[in-house]
């Protein structure tokens, strides 16, 4: 370990023939992660428990222990927090909403149903994934009961004054008499709770088995729940058969990843849950295309919608509550690939580089793209995706756009890395030429519609 003022650089090196592990007591620098100086890779942040390396034979690592640095995308913090609130119930669910299950609920009930409606929502909404962020105030959620085998699981709608809802599917409480079940939930865990002597959790229910399973069961039912101001409506593509197949009991459920605006999990090789943890009114693209691209144009290259679970008040347009979609298996997407192949082009610092792999990738991605407006160009009769014509307003737009960002990346460029900046120096002029020379096509040509452009500019 070498540390001056507040850097600290650990060396781990095996000296053996043979792989070896070893446990390593840094709790000192507890909240810390490594970065391996090499690849700039983050591993794992740094807890009480000794930290696990695995070295292979005559191998080594040189770690910065980083402040500064986030942890792996996939990394799960697989403990309780201690900071977790705890919550004293008096009947289970009943505790939420006593008012709705007991009409004439003394009124210290009533007040803590409300507080804890309010801690959980506020526990359960994050700002970027695993953070959590105070909620806004609200109005009375909406909420249903459901039985998903031998636990009940509890859909919280907490609709806010910006019209954008708060969605918390709450699984449980697990107890503590089931072990398996409590821990398989301590990544999500909202809120501690106890119920007289039982002691236990209160989680996100996407990261329950058995609550995705029967989610995905109500799906291929086309199920309908009632809930206290609308309904919960489960609804199935015609691809939900191939993509769910019959053995729905063999899948196995995968890792929870939780970003800003939802929580998603896969089943199996074949499934993937995803649910919004805010609603917002009225068509979601996301939905919208996913439906015209398997159902419509049958679009091979796009990851194939099965279902979806929508929430429709009884005075507003739906809102979808959560998607059900085939799982792609993938290697990561384009833009983090181009972002690690240019560092690492950068860091070599080489005039020369063999860019056959990057171009050939580069030019699968540019057919995909053109693939995918061919397939938004086909007249289904949905008004919202009917193509539209392509002016040359249209084509002068997109050319200024592409010389305005080539501008902005030469600029990035010559600032933060100035050494590799003066190679293009000289080419600016060649650079801005080969936009100029881009042409509208000569034929009559068609553009997206405005919904599915506002969704392929995503892509």
């Amino acid at each position: 370990m070498r540390e001056y003022k507040d850097e600290a650089i650990l060396c781990v090196a095996n000296l053996a023939r043979t792989a070896q592990p070893v446990e390593l007591d840094l709790k000192r620098f507890k909240g810390r992660v490594p970065v391996e100086m090499l690849g700039r890779t983050s591993f794992p942040p740094i807890g009480d428990l000794p930290y696990l390396l695995t070295l292979p034979a005559h191998g080594f690592y040189w770690f910065r222990l980083a402040s500064d640095a986030a942890p792996p995308d996939w990394h799960q913090q697989m403990l309780v927090s201690e900071e977790a609130p705890v919550m004293v119930l008096f009947d289970g669910w009943t505790s939420f909403f006593a008012t709705r299950w007991c009409p004439g609920a003394s009124a210290w009930r009533a007040s803590c149903a409300r507080a804890w409606r309010r801690r959980s929502c506020r526990a359960s909404s994050p700002s970027s994934a695993g953070t959590p962020r105070r909620a806004r105030r609200s109005s009375a959620p909406s909420s249903t009961t459901t039985s998903f085998g031998c636990r009940r699981s509890q859909l919280v709608a907490d609709n806010n004054q910006s019209g954008r809802g708060v969605v918390f599917p709450a699984a449980g409480p697990g107890w503590e008499e089931d072990e398996d079940h409590v821990r398989a939930l301590a990544a999500v865990t909202v809120a501690r709770v106890r119920q007289q002597a039982n002691v236990g959790v209160l989680a996100d229910a996407v990261a329950d088995e058995g609550f995705c399973r029967h989610v995905v069961k109500a799906i291929g039912a086309g199920k309908s729940v009632a809930t206290e101001h609308g309904t919960l409506r489960f609804a199935r593509t015609k691809a939900y058969a191939k993509l769910a197949g019959e053995d729905l009991a063999s899948l196995q459920l995968g890792p929870l990843h939780t970003q800003s605006t939802n929580s998603s999990v896969q089943l199996g090789d074949r499934l993937f849950l995803k649910c919004y943890r805010r609603l917002r009114a009225g068509l979601n693209p996301e939905f919208e295309i996913g439906r015209y691209l398997t159902e419509v144009a049958h679009f091979p290259h796009c990851v194939p919608l099965a279902g979806a679970v929508e929430y429709v008040s009884k005075s507003k347009e739906p809102s979808t509550v959560a998607l059900l979609q085939g799982y792609v298996p993938n290697q990561g997407d384009g833009w983090g690939y181009t972002l690690a192949y240019l560092e690492r082009f950068l860091e070599t610092s080489r005039a020369e580089s063999d860019h056959g792999a990057y171009v050939t990738l580069m030019q699968t991605l540019a057919t995909r793209t053109a693939e995918l407006h061919r397939a938004f160009a086909l007249r289904s009769g949905d008004p919202a995706f009917e193509p539209e014509p392509l002016t040359a307003q249209d084509f002068e737009a997109w050319k200024a756009k592409v010389r305005e960002e080539a501008g902005e990346t030469l600029a990035l460029l010559e600032r933060q890395a100035p050494a590799q900046a003066k190679s293009l120096a000289g080419r600016r002029s060649e650079i801005f030429a080969l936009i100029e020379r881009c042409m509208p096509p000569r034929a009559r040509g068609s553009r997206p519609g405005t919904t599915a452009t506002t969704t392929s500019a995503r892509c």
